[in-house]
């Protein structure tokens, strides 16, 4: 089905108007004042454009089915998965020292020198919310009770390093996603 619009013109007896068709090679009708496109569908049937770049919400995504039958075995399954991200971040972090060993300084205060990613995390928002009359000592012991007391900003962290890292084609590394300011909110 074809959509049919209508050309201004300055003159209705001047100018020509274009038909595009199925095959979208233009025609030129003189003296018509309308202009065929092919309809949304028409495009996207022809050209099946539609599946390309489509992200999909489950992509990479695990299911699983908990046999625990306690929440303190989910808790602890997340548990490991924030310290095996928290190591993986680490090793990121010594590599980039490696090859890049003026960044040495940098990487130990963010990221080596703390032990968990927790404190890390309290100590990158301190820094960045820290001044004169508020200082980063006072905010990072702030931080780091809520992070440890609420396990859900720490899943949402974890998860957000971890969409950002598969999704973001400039984020190389979850510790370059967390040093450069990736997570939402940070």
């Amino acid at each position: 089905m074809m959509r049919r619009r209508s050309l201004v013109t300055a003159s209705p007896k001047q100018g020509s108007v274009f038909f595009v068709g199925h095959d979208n090679n233009p025609t030129i009708h003189p003296h018509t004042h309308t202009l065929l496109t092919p309809s949304p569908k028409q495009v996207t049937e022809n050209h099946n454009h539609s599946k390309t770049f489509k992200p999909s919400s489950n992509h990479n995504r695990v299911n699983t089915l908990h046999t625990g039958s306690t929440v303190q075995h989910v808790e602890a399954d997340e548990a490991v998965e924030l310290d095996v991200l928290w190591t993986k971040m680490q090793e990121e972090a010594k590599l980039d020292v490696t090859v890049e060993p003026f960044l040495s300084d940098y990487y130990n205060t963010s990221i080596l020198s703390h032990n968990s990613l927790q404190t890390a995390l309290a100590n990158r928002l301190a820094m960045k919310l820290s001044n004169s009359s508020l200082p980063s000592s006072i905010l990072s012991d702030l931080f780091v009770t809520v992070l440890e007391t609420d396990k859900s900003i720490m899943d949402a962290v974890k998860s957000d390093l971890r969409v950002v890292k598969e999704l973001d084609p400039a984020c190389i590394s979850h510790v370059h996603c967390f040093l450069t300011s990736k997570l939402s909110g940070v």
